[in-house]
């Protein structure tokens, strides 16, 4: 199998996402470990079968199965901030939750502008995800 450089990145990307899954399992949150898992795996599915470049969103060239992919993949990573959000309000929004807003709206504006630099800029925004994931423990 011939793996590119941006799967290479969405393939790192994800790995980070062990850190925060590490300490779901270690502080007991068995249902958060499970949202982490599951988001990282369809998040590789997706990368692995996905077009290349920014223009992943648009139907064009798209098949049925990179669809579904896409959706899955949006769905549960949105399931995942959401859940993420929660557990940052239930303990206050502590001065962690404000750090990960401030790098998770730049990374996710680059992320979202479609230019050469997109799959690097997509890899900085699943690596901030990751850390956000993170700070919840912190």
């Amino acid at each position: 199998m011939n793996i590119t450089k941006h799967k290479k990145y969405a393939l790192l990307s994800n790995v980070l996402f062990l850190i925060p899954f590490g300490f779901a399992i270690f502080y007991g949150v068995y249902f958060f470990a499970f949202l982490i898992i599951l988001t990282s795996a369809s998040s590789t599915l997706y990368h692995f079968k996905k077009p290349h470049g920014p223009d992943w969103w648009h139907k064009k060239g798209r098949t049925p199965t990179q669809t579904m992919l896409l959706w899955t993949d949006t769905i549960t990573a949105f399931v995942l901030s959401f859940y993420t959000l929660l557990i940052f309000a239930y303990r206050g929004f502590p001065l962690s939750f404000w750090i990960s807003i401030i790098l998770f709206v730049p990374t996710f504006i680059m992320f979202m502008r479609p230019d050469e630099d997109h799959e690097r800029n997509h890899l900085r925004w699943h690596t901030v995800c990751a850390l956000v994931v993170t700070l919840v423990f912190v």
